[in-house]
């Protein structure tokens, strides 16, 4: 009987010390988009464990209401990691259906390319992309790549669980994590304040 209770002591001890992610073979997460009170869209995270290498992929669907007009948009990013190097990134934006904007990042030896030239802005091992601000506490990190314009940009901590990152476009959005996970992000834009709320999580474990 004392080995038994031994083994499952041991057993609750490694799952409290090893972090999930050491475990999850897949992550989905679903998020409600707001604008005030209305809904506006859904966010979707998906994350994938194999052989080595974790893949990220963020679907948004939202409705945007403007001055004068309304616009339907589409935004997907992926991305591969091999321990903590990003090898591959992608994103794209659809309205209406039709890409209005197409990236493409990949790791070639030390460098990084958009496919076809080297990316010179790109001076060190990406470790950390805006992709993972969804699955991955970034804890530790100071800066956050960004798979649209295809460079790193600042990553502040506000306070514990709660972080901030400023865009080239001029949106500043604010990180919430609960778990490693983040349940809350709160997007300042010229047009609104849009605030992400997670309303589900998946996980299936080896």
């Amino acid at each position: 009987m004392l080995p038994l209770i031994r083994s499952i002591v041991l057993t609750l001890l490694l799952f409290q010390v090893v972090p999930k992610s050491v475990f999850a073979q897949n992550l989905n997460l679903h998020y409600s988009i707001q604008k005030g009170n209305a809904p506006i869209g859904t966010m979707d995270i998906y994350q994938s464990d194999s052989s080595g290498s974790t893949v990220y992929k963020t679907v948004m669907n939202a409705r945007l209401c403007l001055v004068f007009f309304t616009i339907q948009v589409r935004d997907t990013k992926l991305a591969r990691f091999t321990g903590r190097s990003m090898q591959y990134c992608s994103a794209e934006r659809r309205i209406y259906g039709k890409s209005t904007c197409s990236r493409e990042t990949v790791r070639k030896g030390r460098d990084y390319t958009d496919g076809k030239k080297k990316l010179d802005n790109i001076r060190r091992e990406v470790d950390y992309a805006t992709v993972q601000l969804f699955t991955l506490e970034p804890e530790g990190k100071s800066t956050v790549f960004s798979e649209y314009y295809q460079q790193e940009y600042k990553l502040e901590c506000i306070e514990p669980h709660h972080y901030r990152v400023k865009m080239a476009d001029g949106n500043v959005g604010d990180y919430y994590y609960r778990s490693g996970i983040c349940y809350k992000i709160v997007t300042e834009t010229r047009w609104a304040t849009v605030t992400s709320l997670l309303q589900a999580e998946s996980v299936a474990k080896y």
